[in-house]
């Protein structure tokens, strides 16, 4: 069985809203939402990878990329999501709750 690394953030605002993406059309699993981050490539750090992932997926400002909600944790099981970032969801619902 292949092991893959992934790495995934959750951005919390003042409000204790979470921010989510919706993944690009064309993409597997598309138009679900999920939290930034993503695969760690061969040679690189987790860290790298989500520093990357960041700029790739929503960018050092957010007028490009995928489509952003900031999203109060009691809400985040209303936007379906990919497996792996399911089991994320109870832990910042009681953190953020």
């Amino acid at each position: 069985m292949k092991l893959t690394l992934v790495v995934a953030c959750a951005l919390v605002d003042v409000d204790k809203r979470v921010l989510i993406a919706q993944r690009p059309a064309g993409k597997a699993l598309a138009g679900l939402w999920e939290f930034p981050g993503g695969k760690v490539e061969p040679g690189e750090r987790p860290e790298q990878t989500l520093i990357r992932e960041l700029h790739e997926e929503i960018g050092i400002t957010v007028s490009e990329g995928q489509q952003l909600a900031w999203v109060r944790a009691n809400k985040l099981r209303d936007y379906p999501m990919p497996p792996a970032d399911i089991p994320l969801l109870p832990h910042l619902i009681d953190l953020l709750m």
